[in-house]
């Protein structure tokens, strides 16, 4: 997402596909650790030893870098869904807001709103 959520029109489907990347980061990283995690060192013949064992190093700092990575992504997902609910509360909020002072400039009460809104939805 080469844009941040804040500047999308809708925020919303920005932070869904974001979550999609989130997580298909998150299943790579499990994938690419589920790999380094194998020993494959069966059936390697004793002329290429050396050769296993640098591969079985490269594969040792990989995973050490890997680790991280997962802990990251977990932790951006995390942190979007509590933007999204925060998003939900606000967008709450000014609803709430917004009816709130149109009754009162109107003068309508909260019962006689209720029965416009309810009203105006059964037509």
């Amino acid at each position: 997402a080469s844009k941040r959520a804040a500047d999308e029109e809708n925020p919303l489907k920005a932070m869904d596909a974001v979550a999609g990347a989130l997580a298909a980061a998150e299943s790579s990283v499990a994938k690419a650790l589920e790999a380094t995690a194998k020993d494959n060192s069966a059936g390697v013949k004793t002329a290429q030893q050396a050769r296993w064992a640098d591969v079985k190093r490269t594969m040792l700092r990989l995973k050490v870098k890997l680790s991280p990575l997962e802990t990251r992504c977990r932790k951006a997902a995390a942190g979007l869904q509590a933007a999204r609910g925060r998003i939900a509360g606000d967008a709450r909020g000014a609803v709430v807001e917004a009816l709130r002072s149109g009754a009162r400039s109107a003068g309508v009460g909260a019962d006689e709103l209720f029965a416009r809104l309810s009203g105006a939805a059964n037509t």
